[in-house]
């Protein structure tokens, strides 16, 4: 009896694994949720500094931020409780209400173009993140699409989940050295879970700030 159980729990373990593997392919997307494809022959692996140009790395410690008002109260707290999570990155987030305090700026925007599934962007070397809630399906995206362009904002690239991995229109992604899994800087946003920050977003970012020295 006790040999069968044995069995039994180890079947049950493989068939949870492989559960996690085919949820691991398949969930989210930075935009919309599509199966990955893999066409791409080799995996594109950064060896820059930054594939996202940073304003400046002067935020270590006390982080000031402003976000638009109009946002809805309900969307911008749901960014706000974000905050303990960045925190892990060495962060101290602070929200600030009057215009040229923050470093930086949160932007409400909407993505007009039909067949353009971009929910958020980070224009490089300026203090702002934009962020098209009216997209969003629920509050953990809207979460970690904040945390994702922050983490650009910061100067992070993407880390791919797996290799091969295609972004925005099915376009190769460069991946970060870093390594392979599910992180905060994924190019595609999960939208079932919330993604707290891991031991690869601050490898990226420690890598990103040795670059400046």
């Amino acid at each position: 009896m006790r040999q069968q159980r044995g069995r039994a729990s180890t079947i049950f373990r493989w068939m949870f694994s492989a559960l996690i593997v085919v949820y691991s392919g398949y969930s989210g997307c930075c935009v919309v949720q599509h199966p990955t494809r893999l066409r791409a022959p080799t995996t594109i692996l950064s060896n820059t500094c930054h594939t996202f140009v940073p304003l400046n790395h002067t935020h270590q410690g006390l982080l000031r931020i402003r976000f638009d008002r109009r946002f809805t109260f309900h969307e911008t707290m749901t960014m706000q409780q974000t905050y303990d999570w960045i925190s892990v990155l060495g962060l101290q987030p602070v929200t600030v209400f009057r215009e040229g305090e923050e470093h930086l700026f949160v932007s409400w925007w909407r993505n007009n173009q039909p067949n353009d599934s971009v929910i958020g962007y980070y224009p490089t070397a300026t203090n702002k993140i934009y962020i098209d809630t009216s997209r969003l399906m629920n509050t953990f995206q809207i979460q970690n699409t904040f945390m994702h362009e922050l983490g650009h904002w910061l100067g992070m690239g993407h880390v791919c989940r797996f290799p091969l991995e295609r972004g925005h229109r099915d376009r190769p992604v460069l991946c970060s050295p870093v390594g392979y899994g599910i992180t905060m800087m994924n190019p595609s946003v999960e939208y079932l879970l919330p993604v707290l920050p891991t031991y690869l977003d601050i490898l990226e970012l420690r890598r990103v700030l040795e670059c400046d020295r």
